[in-house]
């Protein structure tokens, strides 16, 4: 730079030593910092042949942070006149007063333009060390020499006014101009508002679906789980049975399954997000957060069955689907491999206020449209009742059995083109970021949750202890729920007094087969009592058969009691039915399945006489429906040999009237139709609890999945072909 200066000088006098300086007019940045103190400061930078007139001072970081806007009381979640605050630190040399211009510039990540500008004047342009001065946040009052991060006005960016961790980090840069030489006309410094940690949390009742049966998954998990970071169980209420034994042929199973939980239950999952202050210190500061998204991701975390057919079931497009694993696929009826069948669904979310919308879900929530489309973004409110948090309505499938872990990140980093977010890639989870940017939740595991509403005998009939029955149905993820409290018995005026009525409305025949002065309740554990054969005919005999074609003989023929076998056939028939009717007036009002038990449906002296003996009945009982069913059990549990296990009966009763049918050669399936059956089991397993195969027994793989959710139509015998 050539410089045209007049100069004056004085001369020495002739008895002195001291002589004039003539210098070069110069000026120029020393350093510039953002600082809270002297220990806590940004570093400041000048171009590499900047030579500064005074040696800068050392130190700083480019990881300094602070936290702008006002901060939350982590106590009571109320806003407080807490704030942090900074300096804006800047040293000229000026010593001459050379400097005409002078500039602050603030910069966002991965952009040219500032986002605010301030132009140095009068004072502020003086040679030494300066704090910038700000109008108070109030806009009255003195000037003061506290940054709180607020900007100029509010934009799309800065919805608050306030820089936020979305754009971070930022640069602010001081460039200067003047008359003379400068050798630093430029300094910059880098400072960073940063999230410090994040915690989930569930969120409130009123995120999520106003229907008490759809809030109750929700509200159980809650209670069994103290935080989404513990593993938890999500129990689906299904109390759904058969209304007609054709149910048990068909898909009835996944189809009344299907319209009660359609797209999964509503879990509202929330992450509180923490700022890090001057001092390195977690504070609530919601304006800070701005428009920063945060990214919701889950993985499949079921694990290979140790049973054949589905282990060969779930490895159905293991690899392919986005996520991978082995949770339910979505052509059988699950959320893996379906980019529609969200695990987080959309929402609109509303302005944050300072009480909820009871039973609408208070974030926005977006499924992302690119590469992670199985995940979904939130943002935070930075006011209101859920300052600083934000959160996903967490909706896994129906799906029994399927396990999943949630991961939410903070999103707000980009690529340089400034359009990408860093995390939008098509990786298996998890995905590498700072471990403050992130957090993860438990295991939860989708379970399907049946109540067993009423143990009820006759009598003090031997019964079985109901545990036996849940671990059957624990393998397919099926919880019974013991809701009965305990084992109680029939009112012996209620059953003789219903057997009576029962007795009166069958045929004269038939009313002769039992003796209407037996106290039916008081005669023993057995269902009803019948007279003997002998007893029987010698009664029934007293009739007029002069007039019969036949005589008596032919009579009992006619009436299907020709016989002792025919006999004992027929009043196990009439024993059954009225079983029904009696026990139908003990139906619990509740939603579930009941166990109603006799000894034997009737005595055991005619039970010798019997071609098949029935000991458990799956009946359509008339207060019945899809949402509750009883199943009669006439049989006593001594009954059974120990590898069967007394609880065999009651478990097979039980999966008929959850729509589950025989096997092949078993029950109905027998002679010509000895292999049907009905295209719904596993044909290399031989024990199903649905036979009648004695020995140990368990639901085959296809039962299971069916239990669990699974669509019947694509699953075949031959487990091989369900790959």
């Amino acid at each position: 730079m050539k410089i045209s200066r007049n100069a004056y000088v004085a001369r020495t006098a002739h008895d002195q030593t001291h002589g004039n300086r003539l210098v070069v007019p110069e000026y120029g940045i020393v350093e510039l910092r953002v600082k809270k103190d002297d220990s806590k400061k940004s570093k400041s930078y000048l171009a590499k042949a900047s030579v500064p007139r005074r040696t800068p001072t050392t130190g700083g970081e480019d990881k300094f942070c602070f936290a702008p806007g006002t901060q939350w009381d982590e106590t009571t979640w109320t806003e407080t006149a807490n704030t942090d605050t900074v300096k804006l630190w800047y040293h000229l040399y000026n010593p001459h007063s050379l400097i005409t211009e002078a500039k602050l510039a603030l910069f966002r990540r991965f952009d040219e333009k500032a986002i605010w500008e301030r132009d140095l004047e009068k004072d502020e342009l003086l040679d030494g060390e300066h704090e910038l001065e700000f109008d108070p946040p109030t806009g009255a009052g003195a000037k003061t020499k506290e940054w709180d991060g607020k900007l100029l006005a509010k934009t799309t960016d800065f919805p608050d006014s306030y820089l936020t961790t979305e754009h971070s980090p930022y640069k602010l840069r001081l460039t200067v101009k003047g008359d003379g030489i400068c050798k630093s006309p430029v300094a910059w410094t880098f400072f960073q508002i940063l999230i410090h940690k994040m915690e989930l949390e569930w969120g409130p009742d009123e995120a999520v679906n106003i229907d008490a049966k759809k809030r109750k998954p929700f509200q159980e998990l809650k209670a069994a789980a103290a935080s989404p970071t513990a593993d938890g169980k999500i129990y689906l209420i299904s109390n759904l049975f058969k209304i007609a034994d054709g149910d048990m042929l068909h898909n009835e199973m996944f189809d009344e399954y299907k319209t009660l939980w359609e797209d999964g239950p509503e879990i509202a999952v929330f992450a509180k997000v923490w700022v890090r202050n001057s001092s390195n210190v977690a504070v609530l500061a919601p304006k800070a957060l701005g428009e920063t998204k945060f990214l919701w991701d889950w993985e499949s975390k079921s694990k290979k069955s140790d049973t054949k057919f589905i282990a060969t079931a779930q490895s159905y497009l293991t690899k392919k689907s986005k996520p991978k694993g082995k949770n339910c696929h979505f052509d059988r009826g699950g959320k893996r491999g379906d980019d529609n069948k969200q695990v987080f669904p959309a929402q609109a979310g509303y302005t944050a206020a300072a009480a909820l919308t009871d039973g609408t879900f208070p974030f926005e929530v977006k499924p992302v449209d690119d590469n992670r489309k199985w995940a979904a973004y939130s943002k935070a409110w930075r006011e209101g009742k859920l300052a600083a948090k934000t959160g996903v309505l967490f909706q896994p499938s129906r799906m029994a059995g399927d396990f999943y872990k949630l991961t939410v990140y903070a999103a707000h980093e980009i690529e340089d083109d400034k359009r990408k977010p860093r995390l939008d890639v098509d990786k298996d989870p998890p995905l590498k970021i700072d471990a403050a940017l992130k957090v993860e939740s438990g295991i939860f595991e989708v379970w399907r949750k049946l109540h067993f509403r009423r143990y009820m005998t006759k009598n003090g009939a031997d019964t079985t202890p109901f545990s036996g029955v849940h671990t059957y149905y624990e393998k397919a993820f099926v919880d019974i729920e013991d809701k009965s409290g305990g084992i109680n018995s029939y009112p012996s005026g209620e059953w003789n007094t219903k057997i009576g009525t029962i007795r009166g409305a069958w045929s004269q025949a038939k009313q002769y087969a039992m003796d209407p002065a037996v106290d039916q309740h008081a005669a023993g554990t057995h269902g009803l009592d019948f007279r003997t054969y002998a007893d029987f005919q010698n009664e029934a005999s007293k009739m007029n058969f002069t007039a019969y074609a036949g005589g008596f003989a032919q009579w009992l023929i006619n009436v299907g009691m020709g016989d002792d076998a025919a006999y004992a056939s027929t009043c196990q028939d009439l024993a059954l039915a009225a079983l029904v009717e009696v026990f139908d007036l003990k139906m619990p009002a509740e939603d579930g399945v009941s166990l109603f038990q006799v000894d034997y449906s009737i005595h055991q002296d005619l039970l010798a006489a019997l071609s098949s003996l029935i000991d458990g009945l799956a009946a359509n009982f008339p207060s019945g429906g899809r949402n509750k069913s009883a199943f009669l059990w006439t049989a006593p549990s001594s009954l059974y040999n120990v590898k069967q296990g007394p609880a065999a009966t009651p478990g097979h009763e039980i999966g008929h009237l959850m729509m589950l049918p025989h096997p092949r050669d078993s029950g109905e399936n027998v002679k010509a139709t000895k292999k049907n059956d009905y295209d719904a089991h596993d044909r290399s397993v031989k024990n199903c609890l649905m036979s009648y195969l004695a020995g140990t027994r368990e639901l085959c793989g296809f039962c299971q999945l069916r239990l669990r959710g699974w669509d019947k139509r694509v699953l075949k015998p031959n487990g091989k072909n369900s790959k």
